[in-house]
């Protein structure tokens, strides 16, 4: 009796699985797709990089080097709330601050560092450098390849 039970339920559970593989695996390819439309505005100037997030294993990696939420944003992502890695530039692999941006309003949603406990006046700064970058590169790159041109 109970092996018809253990048996209906084990196939439930594999079908489950089977789901969340597909919707992940259908996720991935939507997270890279948005990570091409932006990985253009991956730039490097002065004490300061930022680098375009390419995959939701990033953003684990992310969350987990500076203590934050970030590794659960592949749905914000995925809705146009991008997510851009602030670096050092002479630690470019080293998670330093991470940038959540409108990529349709280009409205800086967050930037936060280690635990989201970076001072004001760190915050500042590199809020500061990030404007810059909006400024110089990433609204004239947007404005360009709305005009139809592939850089």
């Amino acid at each position: 009796m109970w092996q018809r039970h253990d048996r209906l339920v084990e196939e439930q559970n594999r079908r489950k699985r089977e789901e969340t593989i597909r919707k992940e695996e259908a996720n991935a390819q939507k997270f890279r797709a948005v990570w091409e439309r932006i990985a253009w505005a991956d730039w490097s100037h002065g004490e300061f990089c930022i680098i375009a997030a390419k995959c939701t294993e990033e953003l684990v990696a992310e969350g987990a080097a500076l203590h934050h939420c970030v590794g659960r944003y592949t749905d914000e992502v995925l809705a146009g709330r991008v997510i851009f890695f602030v670096r050092r530039a002479e630690a470019p692999d080293v998670p330093y601050m991470t940038l959540n941006l409108n990529i349709r309003t280009d409205e800086v949603i967050q930037l936060h560092g280690f635990g989201n406990n970076e001072t004001a006046a760190e915050r500042a700064h590199v809020m500061e450098w990030v404007n810059e970058w909006l400024e110089k590169v990433w609204i004239p790159g947007k404005k360009h390849r709305k005009k139809g041109h592939n850089a």
